[in-house]
């Protein structure tokens, strides 16, 4: 597919493409690949009038998506800068996550607050949490939007539809350990809370902070998948 050729999507640790369509395992596209991410719960394959399939997370289950820590130790970034996206089409509001590396108080997550809602990126260090958060910029519930966050030393960033939308930005330091857990997507580490509600497409992760331009370059050479 032609939009593969972007060369940020080139360079991810971490692209999840979701082409399976069925089952509870799908594969890594990126380097060094980080197999298998197994589909726990009952996420629902679906498929756009794009021929883009993609998951349904329903909390009652509870889905998610797990690579165990042996196979995440990449994904900790307990030091370095780094970046992550996903499509997504929220159906509820609340604490859901929507990436999260560590353990509880420690690591890393990428996640929609209950208030107001807000997109947040956080770095733990068991104890004190560091936030970066938007304005409640407008994620909208049942339609497709692109959110994203970088990390650069002490500066985390939040992107919402290619757009910068950082409010709240929060002297970031280091997360540690975060090497040991296991890497959630849906859900908080060990999947017993924050579970996402709603649509997902293409989980990717970089292990660099994205330029704004790479960023709104990837929702433009995208959205036309999601009719947007």
């Amino acid at each position: 597919m032609g939009y593969d050729n972007y060369r940020p999507n080139q360079t991810a640790l971490l692209d999840l493409q979701l082409r399976e369509g069925t089952g509870t395992i799908t594969r890594d596209w990126a380097k060094p690949y980080h197999d298998p991410v197994t589909l726990v719960g009952t996420p629902a394959w679906a498929t756009l009038a794009s021929d883009l399939t993609y998951l349904n997370f329903n909390p009652a289950n509870p889905d998610r998506m797990v690579i165990i820590a042996a196979d995440s130790t990449d994904l900790a970034f307990t030091s370095g800068a780094f970046s992550g996206a996903v499509w997504i089409a929220p159906d509820a509001y609340g604490n859901r996550y929507l990436m999260h590396k560590g353990a509880a108080g420690t690591g890393w997550a990428f996640w929609i607050s209950a208030t107001s809602p807000y997109i947040i990126f956080t770095t733990e260090q068991a104890g004190p949490t560091y936030q970066s958060s938007d304005g409640a910029a407008g994620l909208a519930l049942t339609a497709w939007q692109f959110v994203s966050f970088t990390r650069a030393g002490a500066v985390g960033r939040i992107y919402l539809n290619g757009v910068d939308v950082t409010v709240t930005a929060a002297t970031h330091v280091n997360p540690v350990d975060s090497v040991a857990g296991d890497f959630y997507m849906g859900t908080t580490v060990g999947g017993g809370a924050g579970f996402y509600d709603g649509l997902m497409w293409r989980p990717r992760i970089w292990g660099r902070a994205l330029a704004a331009w790479e960023i709104l370059a990837l929702y433009q050479s995208e959205r036309d998948l999601f009719g947007v």
